[in-house]
């Protein structure tokens, strides 16, 4: 029969495996709308679903040395074999997107007409499953920021190509339209905002804000180590309290032999 001891110690290491099994869990909690509204409120205006949108004068916004926009992509991400096209500012070579790999969703920059070479790519996630993803994606004149739930990715685009990116067509993936190369996006459900600022220090303190990495790599270990400790000390409980018996004895003999020492 297990002792009281034993059941304990079990009862304890349980205790603390469902702790970490409940901070590893909460790794995936993310909800970056509420700061989205405090910080910008009505600043943020959603793009037609239906057309075209020209936003020249906004993305310029982002070319100036201090300015900046953001956009907000709202979607369902699919995990098949199919490419799909979640949103584009202009065609491509000459504009900002965001596509599906089959397996992979990421961001594409492009590096003007005149080049052979490949266009800038910010892998942002390996899409295993079905699942609704916010993705914010903020432009400066000499970077390009991506964050979502534990992405926090960047690159230096456009630089020296701010006068050639452009914002002329921006639209949004759909089961029927096909956008400039030549794919759809099948049951994406895509919602896209924009916001613009004249300070890039705005826009770094609001994405700092809503980035979570570290927060996220910070439950994962705490929460794998915790469930780890725990499930060890469910497995040697019988162990753990048994060397806990032979210590007692042992201690309380040596204790009683120094009081007659005294």
């Amino acid at each position: 029969m297990m002792s009281i001891r034993t059941a304990a110690t079990a009862i304890f290491g349980l205790l603390l495996a469902v702790l970490g099994s409940v901070i590893w869990t909460s790794r995936l909690d993310y909800s970056p709308e509420p700061q989205l509204r405090e910080r910008l409120a009505d600043r943020l205006t959603e793009v037609d679903p239906d057309s075209f949108s020209d936003l020249s004068a906004q993305c310029g916004e982002a070319k100036n040395n201090n300015g900046w926009i953001l956009f907000v992509l709202n979607a369902q991400l699919v995990s098949d074999a199919t490419f799909r096209t979640y949103f584009e500012t202009a065609e491509y070579r000459v504009g900002l997107w965001v596509e599906y790999d089959p397996g992979l969703l990421r961001l594409g920059l492009g590096l003007g007409p005149a080049t052979a070479a490949s266009n800038i790519e910010i892998p942002i996630r390996w899409v295993r499953s079905d699942q609704r993803e916010t993705i914010m994606i903020g432009v400066t004149r000499n970077q390009t920021r991506v964050v979502a739930n534990a992405i926090d990715k960047d690159a230096p685009w456009p630089g020296d190509l701010a006068e050639i990116w452009r914002c002329d067509a921006v639209q949004i993936g759909t089961d029927t339209r096909v956008l400039s190369e030549g794919y759809e996006c099948s049951g994406c459900n895509v919602g896209l905002r924009y916001a613009t600022g004249s300070d890039t220090a705005e826009l770094t303190n609001l994405l700092d804000s809503l980035s979570n990495v570290r927060s996220f790599n910070t439950k994962r270990i705490v929460g794998s180590a915790l469930t780890l400790a725990g499930a060890l000390i469910v497995l040697f409980a019988p162990r753990i309290s048994a060397r806990s018996r032979r210590s007692f004895p042992s201690e309380f003999a040596n204790r009683v032999r120094c009081e007659k020492c005294t």
